[in-house]
């Protein structure tokens, strides 16, 4: 790829297609995630707005950014980071210092993949694939 309208039009290759569908399926147990936490006693208010928001939104958005190229890459590449360092987080404690950019990573994500969505009708729809 030579240019950012590469990135965003030409399609993943069928490989790449399964793992962003395995991606977008296993999204579905954020779900699962919050109703664990509910059952276990955690008040909507201890969960937070934005853990519920997230969760129950996640699966819907990458079921619309999976169809077109560009957000579907960004948003495997973005979330997976992202939750590379939640994971992270939650194994090994980051300094509480550190735990809001986790979030504002996590909004800057859904920012940057929500744009990549709104722009490739328009830069694919000029873009000659090669």
């Amino acid at each position: 790829m030579t240019n950012w309208s590469d990135y965003l039009c030409f399609p993943i290759p069928p490989w790449l297609r399964i793992v962003s569908m395995t991606f977008t399926i296993s999204k579905i147990w954020e779900w699962f995630d919050t109703a664990i936490l509910i059952s276990k006693g955690q008040s909507l208010k201890k969960i937070g707005f934005l853990h519920i928001y997230h969760h129950a939104t996640t699966f819907l958005l990458f079921l619309c950014v999976m169809n077109f190229p560009g957000g579907e890459k960004s948003g495997m590449l973005l979330n997976g980071f992202v939750h590379t360092l939640m994971y992270y987080h939650f194994a090994f404690r980051l300094p509480k210092l550190l735990r809001p950019i986790i979030t504002t990573l996590q909004i800057i994500q859904l920012i940057t993949v929500t744009y990549n969505w709104h722009v490739v009708p328009t830069v694919c729809s000029s873009h000659k694939q090669e």
